[in-house]
């Protein structure tokens, strides 16, 4: 089992956010998908709708999980989302569900919230940093969620 790990700088009541994912590859090495949200983006997205702390959140980490996850991935999110962790789980995999619906294994992956001392969480959150410093280039700059909003309803 591989295992993504996802970290953000930036919260999500608290703009802007950088959000990375980080997967290690035997072919490829290490495989990164990285999210920019904006302060003007992020205000929008607050007057979407009711619990759309908990939903960005799991958007969040569905989006920039998805160009790199594979067929038996976990997806290990550093715990900054305490006490939340059952709601974003919930539509989180709510998401994989709705994507991967004809792919069982797929529909329902392992996620774990632990503490970003642990790898794969710790380079991840490494990444991050880079991301937030502009040291790293950022691969989707505000991207849409209007087709996870309505998954979500």
């Amino acid at each position: 089992m591989v295992k993504i790990g996802v970290d953000s700088s930036g919260h999500v009541k608290n703009p802007p956010i950088w959000i990375i994912a980080t997967r290690q590859s035997r072919k490829k090495g290490q495989v990164t998908h990285s999210i920019y949200i904006s302060k003007k983006r992020h205000e929008k997205l607050e007057a979407c709708c009711k619990n759309w702390y908990e939903k960005v959140s799991a958007i969040l980490i569905y989006k920039v999980v998805i160009p790199i996850f594979y067929e038996g991935d976990a997806v290990v999110v550093d715990d900054e989302f305490q006490g939340l962790e059952k709601y974003v789980e919930r539509y989180l995999k709510r998401l994989f569900q709705q994507t991967y619906s004809k792919r069982p294994l797929m529909a329902n992956p392992n996620i774990f919230f632990i503490s970003g001392k642990y790898s794969p969480v710790k380079e991840a959150h490494i990444k991050s940093q880079r991301l937030r410093h502009k040291k790293t280039a950022i691969i989707e700059r505000d991207p849409s969620f209007d087709r996870e909003f309505k998954i979500l309803e």
